[in-house]
């Protein structure tokens, strides 16, 4: 989460949309259990939040409850090859360079 937020901090948008979606790849590139959330505030008004979890544990930040989250992704991890992405034991880029080369 700090090279998220370090990251967020050096870039052009230090939203918790941004912090987010850089500490989200960062986690599913090391296959953790993560999900992104995208949230509107409980209490009314026009606010929305984004926000991390790893194994449906809020991450980041630590404890927002005033947030209901309204959409989600979890990480596309396939356990069995440990590797991001890969479906039916192959993975996306050796699927298009087999097709590539019928």
């Amino acid at each position: 989460m700090a090279a998220a937020a370090s990251g967020a901090a050096r870039g052009a948008h230090s939203t918790c949309l941004f912090r987010s979606l850089v500490a989200f790849a960062l986690l599913a590139r090391r296959r953790h259990d993560a999900a992104i959330h995208l949230g509107a505030n409980r209490e009314g008004g026009l606010s929305f939040h984004a926000w991390i979890t790893i194994a449906c544990s809020v991450v980041e930040p630590q404890d927002d409850s005033r947030y209901v989250s309204l959409w989600h992704h979890r990480a596309p991890i396939d356990r069995r090859h440990h590797r991001v992405g890969v479906q039916g034991g192959r993975h996306p880029r050796d699927v298009a360079e087999a097709a590539s080369s019928d």
